[in-house]
């Protein structure tokens, strides 16, 4: 079990920490104490937490040399000593003032899926920036960044990614095609090592500020089915919609 602390005084004020947990016969005993290679004050290293398999990727919402660009750390699980090991530091290839490079995690198998809240051309219009681990090093390596050409600013495209080995959903509950912030998600499949926008799915009584896809649950592929979370649907009280993918 991994627990973040973003704003843990290690070193630098707010510099942020990730707290490793394992079970005994006892209750939850900490294992190790994570804190970032490239610490900073108000780096807030562990603002976001993603554990995958043997994978641990740490978002640090404060560090990348801009003003929260945002930065991703992989560590990889050793079952002997049973900790976890430092493996790769991922920047934004697009760096830039509140990026969010991070913000949203996904990962499966071999394939990593970063969130960036900013492209280099709108505001807060978003993207999902593709990785894929290469077998010779064990680190994963930049392969696409995927939008679709009709979001603009403040769609959010990215808040939520799920994903396995062939398909993905992403959502962007600012999308105003159904209306202002209406929200939208997108589907799309992998071809080799590339994906590829398939689809676009909606609820059929969408109206403007229902931000559908503000969360979304792991894809249950075999079902394919998603469950969406919208914060503003039915009249604010927020609701959780079971929609299909095929």
């Amino acid at each position: 079990m991994a627990i973040s602390s973003p704003y843990d005084d290690n070193t630098y004020s707010n510099a942020g920490a990730v707290y490793i947990y394992r079970d005994n016969v006892t209750g939850a005993a900490m294992k190790q104490k994570i804190t970032s290679p490239q610490a900073v004050a108000n780096g807030n290293f562990g603002y976001k937490v993603l554990m995958s398999g043997y994978d641990l990727f740490i978002y640090a919402r404060g560090e990348g040399g801009w003003t929260l660009n945002g930065m991703v750390y992989h560590y990889v699980y050793q079952p002997i000593p049973g900790i976890y090991t430092y493996q790769q530091t991922i920047g934004n290839p697009e760096p830039g003032s509140f990026r969010y490079f991070g913000n949203t995690l996904a990962a499966e198998g071999d394939y990593l899926m970063i969130g960036t809240s900013q492209s280099s051309v709108d505001d807060y219009d978003g993207a999902v920036l593709f990785y894929e681990r290469l077998p010779s090093n064990n680190q994963f390596n930049y392969m696409q960044k995927i939008t679709v050409p009709y979001v603009s600013d403040n769609d959010n495209f990215g808040t939520g990614i799920a994903v396995d080995s062939d398909r993905m959903v992403v959502s962007a509950p600012g999308h105003d095609a159904k209306g202002l912030n209406a929200g939208a998600l997108f589907v799309f499949e992998r071809d080799g090592s590339s994906w590829n926008q398939t689809k676009t799915l909606s609820v059929a009584d969408l109206i403007p500020g229902t931000f559908l896809g503000t969360s979304l649950s792991t894809y249950s592929f075999w079902s394919n089915s998603i469950i969406v979370g919208s914060r503003s649907y039915n009249q604010s009280t927020g609701t959780v919609h079971l929609l299909k993918v095929k």
